[in-house]
């Protein structure tokens, strides 16, 4: 009989010819000298490419078309990957090296690492990775962070569970980086492990800057191209105050804003903080729905103008923009700007400040000089001239226009409008009730089409009816009221403080019946318009009265009360009609889906416009907008 050992062995010989290694070892319960197990552990790296440059030419290349001024990752020359990473290695099986399942911050005898790794999804290649394959699966880590600012790195949490996002960030520190690249033995050639010496990232901090990030964000379109002024914004400045030294006016003027020292990644700087955040937190699509906050915690006022096109304004176009935010304005002393969270009531008048051009006018218009900064953003749909204002000119619970400076803009717009060419004036007398218009324009409101409400009379006053009416009591009418604007058709028509709105016409006698044929015809205004937009300063649409009169003749409103008043003074007969409340309010649309298919159904017999509203807008930059208000 043989031994038993002797028969283990040739069992064992046996089931390996046999094709059957592992029968083999069921029978020998031992493993064999070579064994090798399906996860393995390496044991060291062996360096990618030639020349011992670890991706750092591929890295930097990448690095400079984000921002071309971006410090050079250098290659590892004195790394020694055993030493650095072998307890790393040890711990980590191949398995979690291909998924980047481990913790990145390793530390070594002497200092901290920071390791990643890059795993090529097309398994079916059966050549080793490369350096530009590894770059492409970091860069899908961008997705991770949902468009947000990256927080501060935590192992395996947020976005940095997923080892391509903590590959990304880890290629976009602002300082140069030391880096080694190689292949784990043992786990194949389509893994590759970098590890950065010393780490450039730590526990709690950010690790990308917010402008090496919006680099990022850029070159996926989700942000705008940011340029400063050059020599301190100084073309802006020339712009501004030519309009704050204007005789009668006389502000002092604003000076130059030294952009704040830009904060490393390890601080907090308060007021870098907040003006990187409002700068870098800029996208296309704020720009394209004007909806960039005005104010930047408590230390700057944003202003901006908007243009179509890759191009943004000039700061002259800006400064000409911003100007029309007067005309959105009342006689009275612009709102304090609302305190967040501030009730409707208490926020009263103040949302006005939410139309742009209004937030730039009254900015541009505050007693005390102000530094600023400004910068072209480009490359979306629509460009802009954005400028920081410091210290803020929106201050919470606070009017930005003094008394004082407030009545010196009226004397001016007074001075500069109130007269025209051939030095006529215009003035204001309140008609009887016999020729209010009222039954002229209910006429047209009540027929059994459109079933509006009546527009009613104003109560009784103990004021003479049919009497000129005193200036200081009609401002407000007054207000871009000029025999040039009537006859033009380009009069201010919104006063937002009081919530009235004005509808008019001039012509051979201003007959109300002559009047409200009129204001039908504005109708064609709208003929490529499936509903008319939300009423804003810059919507080219409603700078014309045609416009503006024929949807004041259809809005829906209840109880609205009509005053109607005699221009003279002017070539030709004037009709003036205050509504209250405002048939428009800025940001809204000013009918509804419903009455406008009535209005459509009416006056179109039955034909309904075809296209969509969109192809009326245009350029906000159009000859003689700014006629009511030129200084």
């Amino acid at each position: 009989m043989k031994p038993l050992c002797t028969c283990v062995a040739l069992a064992l010989v046996a089931a390996t010819a046999h094709g059957s290694f592992a029968d083999g070892i069921a029978q020998g319960k031992k493993k064999p000298q070579g064994f090798r197990s399906d996860d393995p552990t390496a044991t060291t790296l062996t360096a990618i490419g030639v020349g011992n440059k670890h991706c750092t030419e591929e890295i930097n290349a990448w690095r400079e078309k984000l921002v071309a001024t971006a410090p050079q990752y250098k290659a590892s020359t004195q790394a020694d990957p055993n030493e650095d990473l072998g307890t790393f290695l040890g711990d980590n099986k191949c398995s979690v090296l291909k998924s980047g399942g481990f913790t990145h911050i390793v530390e070594d005898e002497s200092e901290k690492v920071f390791v990643i790794s890059a795993t090529r999804q097309d398994s079916a290649l059966r050549t080793g990775i490369t350096c530009d394959e590894a770059i492409k699966e970091w860069e899908k880590g961008f997705d991770e962070f949902s468009g947000g600012y990256p927080a501060g790195f935590e192992e395996k949490s947020g976005a940095y569970a997923n080892p391509n996002a903590v590959g990304l960030v880890s290629l976009l520190s602002e300082e140069a980086q030391t880096i080694y690249c190689g292949t784990a033995n043992e786990c194949g050639t389509g893994t590759l492990i970098c590890y950065f010496k010393p780490a450039g990232i730590e526990v709690g901090l950010h690790p990308v800057t917010h402008e090496i990030w919006h680099k990022v964000e850029e070159s996926h379109g989700l942000k705008p191209t940011l340029e400063p002024y050059a020599n301190d914004s100084k073309e802006c400045l020339d712009a501004i105050n030519a309009v704050r030294t204007v005789a009668g006016l006389d502000l002092p003027q604003f000076t130059a804003l030294e952009e704040p020292k830009k904060r490393k990644t390890r601080e907090t700087i308060g007021d870098a903080k907040a003006y990187e955040e409002a700068l870098y937190n800029l996208t296309c699509d704020k720009i394209k729905d004007s909806t960039i906050e005005p104010t930047v915690a408590d230390e700057y006022t944003l202003i901006y103008a908007i243009k179509n096109g890759e191009e943004p304004p000039t700061p002259a176009e800006a400064v000409d923009f911003w100007k029309t935010g007067f005309l959105q304005l009342g006689t009275e002393v612009p709102p304090a700007f609302p305190a967040k969270g501030a009730g409707r009531a208490d926020a009263a008048g103040g949302e006005i400040y939410k139309d742009n051009a209004v937030a730039g006018f009254v900015s541009l218009m505050v007693d005390d000089p102000r530094k600023i900064k400004c910068y072209n953003a480009k490359g979306c749909a629509n460009a802009a001239l954005i400028c920081f204002l410091s210290g803020p000119t929106l201050v919470e619970t606070s009017q930005p226009i003094s008394v004082g400076t407030w009545k010196k803009i009226l004397a001016l717009h007074s001075e500069e409008n109130g007269e025209s060419d051939d030095g006529q004036k215009i003035v204001l007398a309140k008609r009887d009730e016999e020729k209010n218009c009222l039954t002229e324009i209910n006429e047209f409101r009540t027929q059994d089409s459109l079933a509006l409400k009546e527009f009613i009379a104003e109560a009784p006053t103990s004021r003479e009816e049919g009497r000129e009416t005193p200036e200081a009591e009609t401002d407000e009418l007054l207000k871009g009221l000029t025999c040039a604007a009537l006859k033009a058709g380009n009069a201010n028509i919104l006063d937002a403080n009081t919530n009235r709105s004005l509808m008019y016409y001039s012509g051979t006698s201003a007959s109300c019946s002559e009047a409200v044929d009129a204001w039908k015809k504005g109708y064609e205004k709208f003929s490529d318009v499936i509903i008319p937009p939300k009423y804003t300063s810059k919507e080219e649409l409603y700078k014309t009265g045609a416009a503006t009169n024929f949807i004041s003749l259809v809005s829906e409103g209840a109880d609205t009360t009509a005053t109607c008043y005699t221009a003279t003074g002017c070539t030709e007969e004037g009709l003036v009609c205050m509504l209250k409340p405002a048939v428009f309010e800025i940001g809204k649309l000013p009918i509804t889906k419903a009455a406008w298919k009535k209005v459509t159904e009416t006056l179109s017999n039955g034909i309904t416009p075809a296209s969509v509203y969109g192809t009326m807008l245009s350029s906000f930059f159009v000859a003689g907008v700014l006629s009511a208000f030129s200084f």
